[in-house]
């Protein structure tokens, strides 16, 4: 099922299911002990459709990786399994997760919504959008969890999101940068309980 923003509207077994996935992913992939049991999943469930998506690893409550895709290649549930692997081993700003590190990650999952183009900062709600910004040959994404983790103002988190990207700062108040918002679904082992 799918709500107006084009995010999907998951029970919550639906989000163990997936947290479960890519637990599992990272596990097998670097041959950490671990059991596994996958509830059914119904053939007409959102995991099978196609999202945008983010897997967010902790490590000991600091941030360990965080790699996602903009524009989906397979099922969310194909997805997910891709980047919780790639974001355990693949984010260059991290070592790579350890075999016996995977019992200490605490996994997050952020699931995107449509891309909507901003005109005016007043459009930008802090808690609930995603920031995109793109000028030229630089892009720069964050979450919407990061501005309301660090108290940002909408000002603060455009500025976050330039650097991100590589660009001044002040360079979201520059013709010819495009900035885009997007709403997102998000939940984490921590939260559900897992």
């Amino acid at each position: 099922m799918n709500s107006g923003s084009g995010l999907p509207v998951l029970t919550p077994d639906e989000k163990k299911w997936l947290l479960t996935v890519a637990r599992r992913a990272i596990a097998e992939r670097l041959k950490s002990k671990g059991q596994f049991e996958l509830p059914p999943l119904s053939a007409d469930s959102p995991l099978n459709d196609l999202y945008g998506a983010f897997v967010t690893l902790n490590l000991d409550g600091e941030l360990q990786g965080c790699i996602g895709h903009i524009i989906p290649r397979l099922p969310l549930k194909e997805e997910i399994e891709e980047i919780a692997v790639q974001s355990a081993e693949d984010d260059p700003r991290f070592l790579p997760v350890q075999p016996a590190e995977v019992e200490r990650l605490e996994i997050e999952i952020t699931i995107l919504g449509h891309f909507i183009t901003v005109e005016s900062p007043s459009e930008i709600l802090v808690g609930r959008d995603g920031l995109y910004i793109q000028h030229r040959f630089h892009r720069g994404l964050l979450l919407p969890q990061v501005a309301s983790e660090r108290g940002w103002t909408t000002e603060q988190f455009l500025s976050a999101t330039c650097l991100k990207a590589g660009l001044p700062s002040a360079q979201w108040r520059q013709p010819g940068v495009e900035i885009q918002r997007f709403g997102a679904v998000y939940f984490g082992e921590k939260k559900l309980g897992s």
